[in-house]
């Protein structure tokens, strides 16, 4: 665990040391896991996110940087303005499922090239017939008909978003090529369900 350059104490963020409160310097290879403290996964603790997103955007509120020491080679408010801006980027990735997975697949692939249209045999055919079943709907359809495909979409985006989740346990195991796309796979799907999504709620 990496210290405080000013008290010395464990830094849970490495952006802020919760105990004195010090800006941390930060090197390039941060990522917005460690910016929020939190494991390198896809299946985070959602509250644990939020309250480190909390105290890291208390302390880093203009009205408060007057007081505080932002360490060895920062610029004080510039350096924590774009500190904090950084840290709003972090979580908005982070509490998305899809910008998460993005994000996550980007730092485990580390510059591997993925396939970013390849999807399941049948996917498209699947996709085709729903699209073809919301054109039947018209403005006419009753609700219950439009609510009824709104869930089986529904359903498939809950069975795509529990398949990333094990696809993601078994990269972080082994971060092969197979185990790589197969996520990429899945967020490609996830796009194509999304638009659906999009117009049975318009």
């Amino acid at each position: 665990m990496e210290s405080c350059f000013r008290c010395g104490s464990g830094l849970v963020s490495a952006a802020l040391c919760f105990d004195c409160e010090a800006v941390q310097p930060l090197p390039p290879s941060v990522d917005y896991f460690q910016l929020f403290g939190l494991p390198r996964a896809y299946d985070l603790d959602r509250q644990a996110l939020d309250r480190a997103y909390e105290k890291l955007s208390f302390s880093l509120h203009p009205d408060f940087q007057h007081a505080l020491d932002t360490g060895p080679g920062a610029t004080g408010r510039d350096a924590t303005q774009r500190l904090a801006a950084e840290i709003n980027e972090g979580y908005r990735t982070l509490r998305s499922e899809s910008a998460r997975g993005a994000y996550l697949l980007g730092l485990l692939a580390a510059g591997r090239e993925l396939d970013t249209r390849q999807l399941p045999p049948g996917f498209l055919q699947q996709m085709f017939m729903l699209q073809e079943r919301i054109d039947e709907l018209g403005e006419g359809a009753p609700p219950e008909a439009r609510r009824a495909l709104r869930e089986a979409v529904e359903s498939r985006q809950r069975e795509t978003l529990a398949e990333r989740a094990r696809l993601f346990q078994a990269a972080g195991r082994a971060p092969d090529s197979d185990a790589l796309q197969g996520i990429q796979s899945s967020l490609n799907q996830e796009k194509y369900l999304q638009r659906l999504l999009e117009r049975l709620v318009e």
